[in-house]
């Protein structure tokens, strides 16, 4: 089995790559296929790169590394992590073209549904929430972050979903990003394997992105609204770097859209090329 990451240990040794594609593919019989590699460019980028190689039924599929060197979350931000200290991997779903505008708060809906499935797995669940859209803090720190992205190939549409999990090295990642960041290591249960945060995130995204296309946000907004890190507090919206909003966070709408009342009212935003900011002040 995989080396369990023991709660209080801060280096993380995961198991060769082979190892790791091995006995999470033995837990996902659904997948066509997961693939593990020792370092990649970025694992989104691979997978959707890999639409092109594989055919329809060869879906969905899972790809990890232990390093990525040109990581990315949200907005075009650079990933950084530390080899061997973070878990890093994607999911590959292939749905039909016409699902693609259902897909609209799927951002959140992956947010909440990960931060579900690792709330089972923590120590204290109550301090693992979720910034909209879909960034996983724990207590002040930012300890993982969602990448959602899509391409219509004819009659296919391929989603991929891609999360960084920092396990470690909270301090060294915390001084370079110059901002707070957690680590999920010393807050998980004693017995929580790798291979068990790894299974546990794919099965929910795939329950997510099959969910989302038939009742859209709805199962989830009570969830969200529960484990909302940002809602009731003084919050800045920033595009492309410039404010353009700031008030009180009101949480978000059934349709997973973020609500800000501002002197001048309630504004809500949907993804697009927003972020949020807490004003910590």
């Amino acid at each position: 089995m995989l080396r369990p990451i023991v709660n209080k240990i801060i280096q993380i040794s995961l198991p060769e790559p082979a190892t790791v594609a091995k006995r999470v593919s033995d837990r996902l019989p659904g997948f066509a296929a997961c693939d593990w590699v020792a370092q990649t460019t970025s694992t989104n980028a691979e997978l959707l790169a890999s639409r092109r190689q594989v055919g329809n039924s060869d879906w969905p599929r899972l790809l990890g590394a232990h390093h990525q060197t040109q990581g990315r979350g949200r907005l075009g931000r650079r990933w950084l992590d530390l080899p061997g200290q973070a878990l890093m991997f994607s999911c590959g779903f292939a749905l039909p073209a016409k699902a693609a505008p259902s897909l609209a708060c799927l951002g959140p809906a992956l947010g909440i549904s990960s931060r579900m499935a690792l709330g089972v797995l923590v120590i204290e669940p109550d301090a693992l929430r979720v910034k909209w859209p879909n960034d996983l803090m724990l207590k002040h720190g930012k300890v993982a972050g969602l990448l959602t992205e899509a391409t219509t190939q004819g009659e296919q549409l391929h989603v991929v979903v891609g999360m960084g999990i920092n396990l470690s090295g909270q301090a060294e990642l915390s001084t370079a990003l110059e901002r707070d960041v957690a680590a999920l290591a010393p807050d998980l249960q004693a017995d929580v394997t790798a291979e068990d945060l790894i299974c546990t995130l794919a099965l929910a995204w795939q329950s997510t992105v099959q969910t989302i296309q038939h009742h859209g946000f709805a199962p989830y907004h009570e969830a969200f609204t529960q484990h909302d890190y940002l809602l009731g507090h003084e919050v800045s919206v920033l595009q492309q770097g410039k404010t353009i909003a700031c008030g009180h966070a009101t949480g978000v709408d059934p349709s997973g859209q973020f609500m800000v009342k501002t002197d001048d009212g309630v504004s809500s935003f949907d993804i697009g090329d927003v972020s949020v900011r807490l004003n910590k002040s």
